[in-house]
């Protein structure tokens, strides 16, 4: 999405697979591209906007679970690691192995809808990708 609004009827039918799309279909999605609507009128949200804006939940989530204490740096890495929830871009959490971020991956077609083109999903993994090794 973030190429998108530059490539146009260009994109047009193109297929691309990623974690999110502004086109999901889930309150947590429907809440996050309201409140950036609203803080940035005008301007397009992107996958980076949300990727940042799950990095502060982790990080909120985190200093909630230690009360604000940072001063043991093993049980602040832990309560990152086991941070879940309800992302825009589906249920978020870490991998305990790799500690990457758990993805569902959507899978998406581009399509016109009113004046603009967006990535529609089309279908998505079965299952999040867990460990990107063992793929």
């Amino acid at each position: 999405s973030d190429v998108l609004p530059g490539q146009g009827a260009s994109a047009l039918d193109a297929y691309t697979s990623l974690h999110w799309s502004t086109e999901l279909d889930n309150p947590e999605n429907k809440a996050f591209m309201d409140a950036y609507s609203k803080k940035f009128p005008g301007k397009d949200v992107d996958v980076f906007a949300l990727q940042g804006f799950d990095a502060a939940r982790v990080i909120v989530e985190a200093l909630n679970k230690v009360q604000g204490d940072t001063s043991d740096q093993a049980k602040f890495l832990d309560a990152i690691r086991n941070v879940t929830f309800n992302s825009p871009r589906g249920k978020f959490a870490f991998d305990p192995k790799t500690q990457n971020v758990i993805n569902q991956i959507y899978f998406r077609q581009v399509k016109q809808s009113g004046n603009k083109y967006v990535n529609a999903i089309i279908g998505k993994t079965d299952q999040p990708i867990l460990d990107p090794e063992n793929m």
